[in-house]
């Protein structure tokens, strides 16, 4: 598990080389090794040892004074170096995001404790509530680190760090929401996701590696085209000349094309926007009659998309404020000095504290709550019933202009016509029309949300998503990022082994033990909980972890990498007291290490106060592990 993080190894520095070699851990290797201080064939060695958390301690040392090669009147003693190597570390917005989220993990873990302690037949019900508000308070700093390491990226484009911090969390955004989607409550309780799944792809398509055939990337093109006709309509020579030959918006490449795939993949605002950019409606407003079939046409697709019905989902922002402005408060000294609030209404409500108005403004500033269409409001349902009922007479609706020949045959454009009948197919629901729409060169994951939105309006991820993306991969092939594509087909498939797997190999210890504590608390909450491709496998002791489960494994993995460094340690001492199996032989290792962290030799000790404190902490941490 430690080898499996690639990161770059960092050399911390040198240090006297008695406080490594008596510290006590045990020597992973012993090499013989020759030159530099040390002269002559085998006349000292390289020791490894175990430092604390994700750390590797390397020692050149001498030999005896009798080792062959070796001056007699040498006494044996070394000046040979002694380097730290740390690995896995937190650091920057990693440190930060793990910072944010300490706090909704342990109210996760008490909330949980708190659904055990009580009824029974409860417990489930509780369990995901917690994993519902858990997610959701994780989702919205994954959100806001994403964003703001975009803005950094963008402001700063040629350093090339800044934009792998950016890709980085963008994907981690991505996989969580995902997971939120698929493990956590699916649907608000209604278990239908196919709304989710489309809102999940428009938000973070672009974090999704869809190579250069994406739609992100064809609707880019298409804008820097459209662009460019702009430009040449205000060109001084154009403007000079008749405009009946000027090149318009629609004549951009690939103009309908875009607007089918977007009606498919359910990106109503964009497809909306993308009509009004064609010039027939300026063209009708000037009075011009010849203007008037394209701009009915285009008109009725437009309505109808408004209109398309889509099942209610809870504001996560409300979920947000929900975890953290709960009624009940845990003792202090159980959170190392830290009010905790648990289950619960808002504080506001109640008068229990301050509330925090940042996730509601964040709520109002959000382009889909500024642009929410009253129309589009009414076709919400709020149950799948009543979705299946709305979205059966949208679909006639959808049958009637389809079948309306005269409004096609008076609009003379033959590429708008086709445009429309396209799109208005692929929202009847045709499976040609799906698979034309998203177009040819759309990878499996394209199809697979176009599927959902067009077709499969009731789609479960109790395997009907399994299904579906299968047949999607065996339809288009793998996608351009094969490891994004293994991580979104282990979630999709509600495989939680799979999920933990495939982010052990590409994401770091915050996110696979976040993500693993939210799977397995999730998993109280489903009626299918004890199959093995739920979160409760997770759980479950494992014989060759001595008895820990491999979400344990994950959590301890954690803590070593906040043990690591000395700014994340004391994160560390709140992480290893979750940890039953393992936590207190961690945590021992980390108050013992405490006062020594590494390089420590060879700078001034922390001020008495400052060890009293860690002291004490230590302490506590200790004392919750036994407990």
């Amino acid at each position: 598990a430690r080898a499996a993080w690639h990161v770059p190894v960092a050399r911390v520095g040198a240090m006297e080389l008695d406080d490594v070699v008596d510290d006590g851990a045990p020597v992973i290797a012993s090499l013989p090794m020759g030159g530099g201080a040390v002269r002559g064939p085998g006349a000292g060695k390289l020791c490894v040892r175990w430092g604390l958390g994700n750390e590797l301690r390397i020692v050149r040392a001498r030999g005896p004074a009798d080792a062959a090669g070796a001056d007699a009147d040498d006494l044996g003693t070394s000046q040979g170096a002694a380097y730290v190597v740390q690995w896995g570390c937190l650091t920057g917005a990693s440190k930060s995001l793990a910072d944010a989220t300490l706090a909704p993990f342990e109210r996760l873990r008490h909330r949980l404790d708190l659904a055990a302690q009580g009824d029974p037949s409860a417990e489930p019900t509780r369990c995901a509530a917690a994993a519902r508000l858990f997610a959701a308070a994780v989702s919205s700093q994954l959100s806001a680190h994403a964003d703001a390491a975009s803005e950094r990226s963008a402001a700063a484009p040629e350093d090339a760090s800044a934009a792998a911090s950016a890709g980085y969390l963008a994907a981690s955004r991505a996989a969580w929401q995902l997971c939120h989607t698929v493990f956590v409550e699916p649907g608000d309780g209604t278990g239908v996701v196919s709304g989710a799944l489309v809102e999940w792809f428009r938000e973070n398509a672009n974090a999704l590696g869809l190579g250069e055939s994406g739609v992100t990337e064809r609707l880019r093109a298409l804008l820097v085209d459209i662009a460019a006709v702009a430009d040449e309509k205000n060109d001084e020579a154009m403007r000079d000349s008749s405009l009946e030959f000027a090149r318009k918006p629609e004549d951009a490449a690939n103009y309908w094309g875009c607007f089918k795939a977007l009606v498919a993949l359910g990106w109503t605002d964009a497809a909306v926007d993308l009509a009004h950019l064609h010039s027939c409606w300026d063209e009708w407003r000037m009075g011009k009659a010849s203007a008037k079939p394209h701009a009915e046409l285009l008109e009725a697709v437009v309505a109808l998309l408004r209109c398309a019905p889509r099942l209610e989902r809870v504001d996560e922002a409300e979920l947000v404020e929900e975890e953290a402005f709960g009624d009940d408060v845990v003792d202090k000294e159980e959170t190392f000095g830290e009010p905790m609030r648990v289950f619960g209404g808002r504080a506001s409500r109640r008068g229990g504290g301050e509330r925090d108005d940042s996730f509601a403004a964040r709520r109002r500033d959000r382009a889909d709550a500024r642009d929410r269409d009253p129309i589009a409001a009414k076709f919400h349902a709020t149950s799948a019933p009543q979705l299946a009922a709305f979205r059966e007479a949208w679909t006639r609706q959808v049958r009637r202009v389809l079948d309306d020949n005269a409004l096609f045959d008076s609009c003379p454009d033959a590429d708008l016509a086709e445009g429309a009948r396209d799109a208005l197919r692929a929202m009847a629901g045709e499976e040609s029309a799906v698979a034309r729409a998203v177009g040819d060169d759309a990878g499996w994951l394209e199809l697979f949300v176009a599927e959902a939105r067009c077709r499969f309006h009731s789609l479960r991820p109790s395997g009907d998503c399994a299904a579906l993306a299968r047949r999607c991969v065996a339809a288009r092939g793998a996608g351009a990022s094969p490891e994004m594509d293994r991580l979104l087909l282990a979630i999709l498939e509600a495989d939680a082994p799979a999920v933990a797997s495939a982010c052990s190999k590409h994401l770091d210890a915050w996110f696979l033990a976040n993500v693993a504590e939210l799977l397995v608390a999730a998993a109280g909450g489903e009626s299918w909980a004890e199959s093995a491709f739920a979160g409760a496998a997770l759980r479950r002791p494992v014989a060759t972890l001595r008895g820990a489960s491999q979400a344990e494994l994950h959590l301890v993995e954690y803590g070593a990498a906040l043990a690591t460094r000395k700014n994340t340690r004391e994160s560390a001492m709140r992480v290893f007291p979750r940890c039953h199996t393992r936590g207190a032989g961690a945590c021992d290792a980390v108050a013992r290490a405490a006062a020594h962290p590494p390089g420590a030799a060879y700078v001034s000790h922390s001020l008495a106060a400052d060890a009293d404190a860690a002291f004490e902490a230590a302490e506590r941490a200790l004392a919750a592990c036994a407990s």
